[in-house]
């Protein structure tokens, strides 16, 4: 009999065990735990904070933080690195808990801002157990409200839940165009880089001249930087687009009128001349003036992103290192040699902080949209460049004013409705439609992504893209979304870039494929090989050309 009771007692204790709730000693394991591009780090936010509950779940709650130190991704590849930014998490409370409740949450969401080749390199080494996040400084600090209004101190739990390697990058460009930018980052400085795309034969691109684990530091915030680091692309990702962005020029001036950038002649760079402010052949506010007209010039102080920047890259490759321009923001073929920030074979100036002395101009580094803007907007007579988004020019005065480039207005449908004002109230916003990312004749854009490995993402990656979606809205316009806001998977993106095969990498794809015109392009079978710098080309003349030819239009660059 005493038998007989031991065995129901011990039945009775494993069905306890079972149905109680989980405890604080399980271990969660998180939905999303991204890290990359700024471009994208507010809207998903949003996205996924008004996701459906799951079962089980209570009440959404988030935490986000604007202190860098919280929140650090660590890349052992060589040696020991780290790289940190403003997060991001939201959490769904299980029923019978609060959002200050100390359990393991039904379901987890993170992102980790730094930028688009950091959040790829992290993520592809992460596979290999050599990048990983951590929360743990974060736990029981106050959120910042980045999100949300009403924010929760982060949970043990919580934070438990996304300590590990990542398993999505926020993008702006392709993993492909990413690895490049790695790769020549870390050739010997002014060395040469081949490329050949269709017919075309170019030596333009030049190596950085870092080495591997070298910061590349911002003269505008001494301290801060991102580490050049190699890593290699897996055989099999998967990218999920989320919606394309406009690289907006702009400058600052608080001179009188008629001098220096404040001159209502100056509202519109061509290609060429915004080539050579980036480059450094011209240093002077009257190279922007409109042919003819006439003010007082003071020199100019340029900002410069980081090279591994999704926004250097979509500037860089669609306007100062084009096939037809072939000069750059650091080292180009065609740029003057007092301008290459080269050392010899090494990288010459770190950070950036290079003297045209015919003009006293400057280029100097800038890391981050954050830095960029608040440079631009905080010294005289200067000029940078930012993808847009409400939230990253919501600090703009009258002291400043965007630009066109080659006469196309990157926001408007014509640059007269504000003349340059930048929009920050909702009347000014609400003429923000981007229609000329829509008809493919602004020149500096690119698709924001995200990228992941394990195929088991691809729900939740599209339920945060689509998501996305419903935040740019007239009130907050960022970007053209790539959906149509609660249709599903309908396309409402009608360009493409060509795409290509980047000069340097390992395990590129053997061709690339045009992808972004298909419903849902997350596979390598769908879209290949890198588009930064490709010429635009509506989707439904790709449609025809690859009836004609067999093959969709690719090898074209800008």
């Amino acid at each position: 009999m005493k038998q007989l009771a031991n065995r129901i007692l011990i039945l009775l204790a494993a069905v306890l065990f079972v149905a109680l709730p989980a405890s604080s000693n399980a271990q969660p394991s998180p939905d999303v735990n991204a890290i990359g591009s700024s471009g994208l780090f507010l809207e998903l936010g949003e996205a996924a904070f008004t996701l459906s509950l799951p079962p089980g779940a209570a009440v959404a709650c988030a935490w986000s933080t604007s202190t860098s130190s919280l929140v650090v991704a660590t890349d052992t590849s060589s040696g020991t690195n780290t790289d940190t930014g403003n997060a991001w998490v939201v959490w769904f409370a299980p029923t019978g808990s609060t959002c200050s409740s100390n359990v393991v949450p039904v379901a987890v969401y993170g992102y980790l801002q730094t930028d688009s080749v950091v959040g790829d390199r992290c993520l592809f080494n992460g596979t290999a157990s050599k990048c990983s996040i951590s929360y743990t400084s974060a736990v029981g600090t106050a959120g910042a409200n980045l999100i949300e209004p009403t924010e929760f101190a982060l949970p043990a739990m919580v934070a438990s839940a996304l300590n590990g390697a990542p398993n999505v990058a926020g993008t702006d460009i392709r993993p492909e165009d990413a690895e490049f930018a790695t790769a020549r980052a870390l050739t010997t400085c002014g060395t040469p880089i081949p490329a050949t795309y269709g017919s075309v034969t170019t030596t333009q691109y030049e190596g950085l001249g870092y080495t591997a684990g070298d910061n590349i530091e911002s003269e505008t915030n001494p301290g801060t930087g991102f580490h050049a680091l190699d890593f290699t692309l897996p055989a099999t990702f998967f990218t999920q687009p989320v919606g394309a962005d406009p690289v907006v020029v702009f400058v600052h001036s608080t001179d009188a009128s008629g001098t220096g950038f404040n001159n209502t002649s100056i509202t519109n760079l061509n290609r060429s001349t915004l080539a050579l402010y980036l480059d450094g052949s011209i240093g002077e506010t009257r190279d922007a003036l409109t042919p003819g007209a006439t003010g007082t010039s003071e020199p100019t102080t340029v900002f410069i992103r980081e090279p591994l920047s999704g926004t250097y890259n979509t500037m860089e490759y669609n306007i100062p290192n084009s096939l037809e321009l072939q000069t750059s923001q650091d080292v180009g073929e065609e740029q003057p040699s007092s301008q290459k920030n080269c050392s010899g074979s090494a990288v010459g100036s770190n950070p950036m902080n290079i003297e045209n002395t015919n003009f006293t101009s400057f280029r100097k580094r800038a890391i981050g949209t954050g830095q960029e803007v608040s440079a631009v907007f905080g010294n005289n007579d200067s000029l940078g460049y930012a993808f847009w988004g409400v939230t990253n020019f919501k600090a703009a005065t009258s002291t400043d004013k965007y630009l066109t480039v080659d006469g196309v207005d990157p926001l408007l449908t014509s640059y007269t409705t504000l003349n340059g004002t930048i929009p920050t109230t909702a009347t000014q916003l609400a003429n923000v439609k981007f229609p000329h990312i829509v008809d493919g004749t602004y020149p500096i854009w690119s698709l924001l992504r995200l990228v992941y490995v394990n195929s088991s993402l691809s729900t939740a990656t599209l339920n945060l893209a689509e998501g996305a979606a419903s935040f740019t809205t007239p009130m907050h316009p960022d970007f053209v979304p790539y959906y149509v806001a609660s249709a599903g998977t309908t396309v409402n993106l009608k360009v493409e870039r060509s795409h290509f095969i980047p000069p340097a990498g390992t395990i590129m794809p053997a061709t690339p494929i045009n992808g972004e015109c298909a419903s849902n392009p997350t596979a390598l079978t769908t879209e290949a090989g890198g588009d930064v710098g490709g010429v635009v080309i509506p989707c439904a003349v790709d449609a025809d050309y690859k009836t004609t030819t067999g093959s969709t239009y690719i090898d074209h660059r800008n």
